[in-house]
């Protein structure tokens, strides 16, 4: 198949410059001997090669993870690459490019290794996109072609044997004096003319920010280019700058170079430039288009000399290892446990009907989900949820799976981000895996109230930071923040005051403007007149009226 990810990945690794192995049926590519302290993983969708496969190597990454086209890859892929990079005693920074999906999915496989031992670990987010001036804060700009650059500087930091915190906090520093702008065009050679030119078209080919009509020639393109950068950098004669011209995939090198010249000259006239970097690094398939990024690297000439120091794409090696990854190695790694590090459910028949109760309500309201997803969504809430509550009734079936709540999040956590999918796996899971963390203990004792509430709070804030969401950004959080502040000072009927602050809080969604996911791109809903409540929110309110549902009257 053309779609094939594997076979793409076998063909070219054998032109790549440095010796790898292929864990081949969960896409990762690692690299052979790194005895660096701190590992660099990367990844994200196929279809921008050479990334992020080209940049596993020497001076660069340790293992690059790759989804199918254009789509995160799985938390599992992610974690089949941490595991294969080094032990448990080493450091790990995942570079991440600023999309919902990726973030999600990096952030749960984190957070899975955290809680396998692998204690330092750190997600650098890169989002140097310009080309949208009002992007939603919750949401963030999107990660670009800037992303290269931060492997090659990450990479030879490693090297130099710098430790996670200094390679994270330098790295977030020069991330933030990334800027990009891309767009693209259609040319016509016979005339000499381009066409429907679209400033900030993004590398999934999302919409662009506009289509300027008056940008009918290079020269005016680079005018406009140089305008955006001026905005985020002063027009002073001492500003040093690392410029990376990008081809987006179907750009021929002769227009490659015409634009180049074009840009270069104008660029001078404003910055001192340091070194310029020209090439295919982070391509969008075959788009007909053109990245510019700039560094400014005033006062932090050292940079320079970190991105020199690169490795070649494209020098035959010797033939790549090509192996399969153990994925029962998961399930192996879920189920060690040692009952006196957890607590014991006080009693686990209770535990486990309160489950069945919650997942049963669920169940009954797929079809209202659906209908509230579409409102803003693709209408697929309640199904998506759905699946992954009758796989959970399938699998949670014996009084041992309810015996110790630390393993039972945990493998509920495991279980949701690889049958539900979506974003709603991946939410689900991190909130599950940090929520289990609340139930470790030094001896072994009787999970209670405060426990469970110890649960929700370490969710809640694992949510807000992996979907840097917050109370009153039309999500699922609205709801779960509510009921850790009533849970934090109960009052009255428990059952009954939880219910209907938690059901309040839900319907109370239907009032906000969404800032976070998918939502948070439509651009008409700011005027909109919505008519129902998030259905993220709504789902929260639902299982926990079945958790209600078993104490009322008790």
């Amino acid at each position: 198949s053309l779609c094939s990810i594997n076979r793409s990945l076998r063909g070219f690794l054998p032109t790549h410059s440095a010796p790898v192995v292929l864990l081949e049926n969960v896409q990762v590519v690692v690299r052979a001997g790194d005895h660096r302290r701190v590992k660099l993983i990367s990844g994200g969708g196929s279809g921008h090669e050479p990334a992020h496969a080209g940049y596993v190597g020497p001076n660069h990454l340790t293992s690059a993870v790759a989804g199918e086209i254009f789509a995160s890859p799985s938390v599992q892929q992610i974690l089949a690459g941490i595991l294969a990079s080094g032990k448990k005693e080493d450091a790990f920074l995942l570079i991440v490019n600023n999309y919902t999906g990726d973030i999600l999915n990096f952030s749960l496989a984190k957070e899975i290794a955290k809680n396998l031992g692998y204690s330092q670990i750190e997600i650098l987010l890169v989002a140097d996109d310009i080309a949208i001036d009002d992007v939603q804060e919750t949401v963030g700009a999107r990660g670009l072609a800037g992303c290269v650059l931060v492997i090659k500087i990450a990479g030879a930091l490693a090297e130099d044997g710098k430790s996670l915190e200094e390679i994270h906090s330098f790295c977030s520093d020069l991330s933030k004096k990334l800027l990009t702008v891309g767009f693209t065009f259609a040319s016509d050679l016979k005339t000499g003319q381009i066409s429907r030119v679209e400033i900030g078209k993004g590398i999934h080919g999302e919409p662009g920010a506009s289509r300027d009509t008056n940008l009918s020639t290079f020269d005016d393109i680079s005018d406009h280019l140089v305008e955006k950068f001026l905005k985020y950098n002063p027009d002073l004669p001492d500003t040093k700058i690392v410029l990376m011209i990008n081809n987006l995939g179907g750009t021929s090198q002769h227009l490659m170079n015409v634009f180049s010249f074009s840009l270069i000259q104008r660029i001078k006239k404003h910055f001192q430039v340091a070194h310029i970097l020209s090439g295919t690094f982070m391509t969008s398939l075959d788009q007909e288009g053109i990245s510019v990024t700039i560094l400014n690297i005033t006062g932090q000439e050292e940079i320079l000399e970190y991105l020199l120091r690169s490795i070649s794409v494209g020098i035959p090696q010797p033939q790549p290892s090509i192996t399969t990854w153990d994925t029962e190695i998961f399930d192996k790694l879920l189920i060690e446990r040692n009952p006196g590090q957890q607590k014991l459910q006080k009693d686990p028949q209770l535990l486990a009907i309160v489950f069945r109760s919650a997942c049963e309500e669920l169940l009954n309201e797929c079809s209202a989900l659906n209908e509230m997803d579409a409102e803003l969504g693709d209408g697929d809430t309640g199904t998506t949820i759905s699946r992954g509550v009758t796989h959970l009734l399938s699998r949670f079936t014996s009084p041992d799976h309810f015996q110790f709540p630390g393993e039972f999040l945990k493998h509920l956590s495991w279980e949701l981000c690889r049958q539900m999918g979506g974003s709603s796996g991946a939410l689900y899971g991190i909130f599950f895996q940090a929520a289990s963390t609340a139930f470790e203990a030094k001896e072994e004792s009787s999970a209670e109230l405060q426990d469970w509430l110890e649960a929700l709070k370490r969710g809640n804030s694992a949510l807000q930071k992996a979907a840097r969401s917050k109370r009153g950004d039309r999500t699922m959080l609205d709801p779960l923040l509510a009921m850790e502040d009533f849970l934090s000072a109960p009052r009255g009927d428990l059952a009954d005051n939880l219910l209907r602050i938690v059901t309040e809080s839900a319907a109370a969604t239907r009032e906000m403007i969404p800032k976070a996911g998918r939502a948070a791109y439509t651009i008409s809903t700011v005027e909109k007149n919505l008519k129902y409540p998030d259905p993220g929110a709504q789902a929260v309110a639902i299982w926990v009226r079945g958790i209600c549902k078993c104490f009322q009257g008790k």
